[in-house]
């Protein structure tokens, strides 16, 4: 798989990279109209030698010495400028030899599911455990490495780095954004920036759904955030665990689980339905911190009726969906809405008020 083949497929690969307009990039591989429309695309020039000063480079580890050539081409880049090598098929041990032998700092980027329908980027030290991501990108031995990493060079440590990215291309493009966790030496930051032009409004309006729901929410309090720029927000990181810390959804009795949900959604609902329908109102939204229960998303937000038994069924379909692979060998669908009140008919009604919902989310159809 040829990295430039890569690029076209997924650009997300490098879309949450910080290029800076006006600045250059060389090229080591034949380039594909899809590499070359989306860097140029950043305001990027490409330059066809590495005899030029440049800002980038774009690298593979089809070369012989790697290591030579990652030096070679850090000779002539920008002080602020980035090496880019995508690394495919290698053992862990020879990526670290790569790493050592370069004599540069070195950040590794591991895309989620995969180069071709990249949904998050984890830089590989806050990669997480979970089983789902463990086995959909295996490390076990060489044979089994099939993810290509990004690995990114530079001369002195950034000073921000990116922790995680997290895209959504599922989405109608008027509601695409790109979220990203920063770490700096003052702490860590959210940053959400709107993927297209035609997203930036999104953005505007969920700053307009925190000054709703500051008046409206009685217990919760909300990350705050703030514009940084056209199309561009920053949150503070909450430290925090979430709602459902202690629920286990394989071991503990279903009684319980349906009391710890019970009392969640208690929580999180907890605003005056007479003036705003907070519809992220998955249990994920909501973070512990010290004695408070903090909101920290809050994108889907209406000034419009909805009954407060719609936003409690589609936070139990969001909880149901994320956890089917254990729960339905525990509780069927229907048992478990029944169990909250919810009579089948109300179930298939709601269930197809989700389903539109969702629909205009992906921007088949108009958002009311």
């Amino acid at each position: 798989m040829a990295f430039n083949n890569i690029l076209n497929k997924g650009t997300n690969v490098l879309a949450w990279f910080d290029f800076k307009p006006e600045s250059t990039c060389v090229v080591n591989c034949q380039i594909s109209k899809g590499l070359s429309d989306f860097i140029t695309g950043k305001g990027v020039k490409i330059v066809n030698t590495k005899e030029e000063n440049y800002k980038y480079a774009i690298l593979t580890t089809a070369s012989s010495n790697v290591s030579e050539a990652i030096r070679q081409y850090h000779m002539n880049i920008d002080p602020d400028g980035a090496v880019f090598v995508i690394a495919e098929n290698l053992a862990p041990r020879a990526l670290e030899a790569i790493k050592a032998n370069t004599g540069l700092i070195c950040h590794v980027y591991i895309p989620y599911p995969d180069v071709w329908d990249v949904v998050q980027i984890f830089e590989e030290s806050h990669m997480p455990s979970h089983d789902e991501l463990r086995d959909a990108m295996p490390f076990k031995s060489a044979s089994k490495i099939r993810n290509p990493r990004l690995l990114v060079f530079y001369k002195t440590e950034p000073a921000e780095l990116v922790r995680t990215v997290k895209f959504n291309p599922q989405r109608g493009r008027n509601f695409r954004v790109n979220t990203y966790i920063m770490e700096s030496r003052t702490g860590l930051r959210v940053i959400k920036k709107a993927a297209n032009p035609e997203s930036v409004s999104h953005l505007r309006k969920i700053v307009a759904n925190q000054e709703i729901l500051q008046r409206s929410y009685k217990s919760v309090a909300l990350a705050g955030c703030r514009s940084i720029g056209e199309g561009i927000l920053e949150f503070p990181y909450v430290e925090g665990y979430s709602l459902l810390a202690n629920t286990n959804v394989a071991s503990d009795p279903i009684d319980k689980i349906k009391d710890d949900l019970t009392n969640a959604l208690n929580i999180i609902l907890d605003y005056d339905p007479r003036q705003v329908t907070n519809l992220d109102c998955d249990f994920d939204s909501f973070k512990v911190s010290g004695n408070q229960v903090v909101c920290i998303d809050y994108e889907w937000v209406t000034r419009h009726h909805v009954p407060v038994a719609f936003a409690r069924f589609h936070a139990l379909y969001s909880f149901y969906l994320y956890n089917r692979h254990v729960l339905y060998y525990r509780i069927r669908p229907v048992a478990f809405f029944k169990m909250f009140g919810f009579s089948i008919p109300l179930m298939l009604h709601y269930r197809f008020k989700e389903l539109g919902l969702q629909l205009r989310i992906k921007g088949i159809l108009p958002m009311k």
